[in-house]
């Protein structure tokens, strides 16, 4: 009997917590479902919660680093019986599952390593470099480091050179070539994918926004620089560093504007700045206000130059994109929280808030970049 009775208070608890996920502003409350799912050892719903609250949630570590944690739980017995075949084997299929494995978390790092064994057991097959090509490629449209993508080239040009027919290296090229904006080249490799599998739809697709661009008017290492530092396809967007007016919501402009008021209000913030390609906001004791294009702030221009000096520092560095900062003199304090091109900078008067302000700072960068679907019901 009490045994019923407490798996139905967990199960009312459980209930009301994905309740409450489900319309909190903030990851917090999917942080804290994940959390007592673990603590109960329901390992698949905590996974299965986690991943809700990433669709939501896309810019939330803490949501990603459940989500790794309690992915490897699930996975590793998979993962140990597979690395056991890899020593036992230079299997391919073997390895490419391995490493598929590693890339549904993003476990990057992982996954070279293992495309890195293949290529080592197994120098007389292209699937290790292919493999490195890809790995590399997927980081590289997630942090924008330019050495990951002069290796994935590098690597499928070493493909080409055995098979300059193979698919699926061209077609790499040709989209790694459209991101950064060389269109002559990503047409070239696009003709050579379509001369294999004339049907292909992903490649079809790519032809027919390709055939419309201009083509490019600076060499293959200053795009993937300009790429670099700007944080951005030139083949979206052009790498148009300046502020794109208009381009906002009203229903996201909304809820920036009631969020950063209430982030202001908070014990030892004494200022904050929100900047990104679509709005900058300035905030202070709750009062917030959105300059205009040709306006300027000192905090929204230290946020600005800041991030975008440590962006590049950080990758040319070899460390990855650039997320969190924390400066500190006497009592005041400053905190830069990006993800990409989005920067939130908090000015600090209360040095033993700086923990507690800090965790703020992640939720409120996660819950300004909530998925759209979210913000259109705010």
């Amino acid at each position: 009997m009490i045994r019923i009775l407490k798996r139905a208070r967990n199960h009312s608890r459980m209930s009301r917590l994905r309740r409450r996920a489900e319309v909190d502003p903030l990851p917090r409350s999917y942080v804290e479902l994940c959390r007592a799912h673990l603590s109960h050892g329901d390992v698949d719903w905590a996974l299965s919660a986690s991943r809700a609250g990433l669709e939501r949630f896309p810019h939330s570590e803490d949501l990603r680093d459940l989500m790794r944690h309690t992915w490897r739980q699930t996975k590793s017995e998979e993962i140990d019986e597979l690395r056991r075949k890899s020593q036992e084997s230079a299997d391919v299929e073997v390895f490419d599952g391995l490493a598929k494995i590693y890339l549904e978390c993003e476990e990057y790092d992982e996954a070279l390593d293992v495309a890195e064994e293949l290529t080592r057991r197994r120098p007389d097959v292209a699937e290790g470099p292919a493999m490195m090509a890809d790995i590399l490629l997927r980081r590289f449209y997630k942090d924008h480091v330019a050495s990951d993508a002069r290796r994935s080239i590098a690597l499928l040009r070493r493909v080409l050179e055995t098979d300059e027919s193979d698919f699926q290296a061209n077609l790499l090229l040709a989209q790694v070539y459209r991101y950064i904006g060389a269109i002559s080249k990503a047409l070239f490799h696009l003709y050579r994918a379509l001369d294999v599998e004339p049907e292909h739809e992903v490649a079809r697709n790519l032809y027919d926004h390709l055939i419309n661009l201009p083509l490019e008017k600076a060499e293959e290492n200053e795009l993937l620089r300009l790429v670099e530092e700007n944080e951005a396809s030139l083949a979206v967007d052009g790498c148009d560093p300046r502020r794109k007016d208009g381009t906002i919501s009203p229903a996201k402009r909304s809820a920036l504007v009631q969020d950063l008021g209430r982030f202001s209000q908070l014990n030892g913030v004494a200022r904050t700045a929100f900047v990104s390609d679509e709005v900058t906001i300035i905030a202070e004791n709750g009062d917030c206000r959105i300059l205009k294009l040709d306006e300027q702030d000192d905090l929204c221009e230290m946020a600005k130059s800041f991030r975008a000096a440590a962006a590049v520092s950080a990758k040319r560095m070899g460390i990855g994109a650039f997320q969190t900062s924390i400066l500190s003199a006497g009592k005041k304090g400053l905190q830069f929280h990006a993800v990409g091109r989005t920067v939130l900078l908090v000015e600090s008067d209360d040095p033993g808030r700086s923990d507690v302000i800090k965790q703020e700072c992640f939720d409120f960068v996660a819950s300004c970049l909530r998925s759209a679907g979210d913000l259109a019901h705010a």
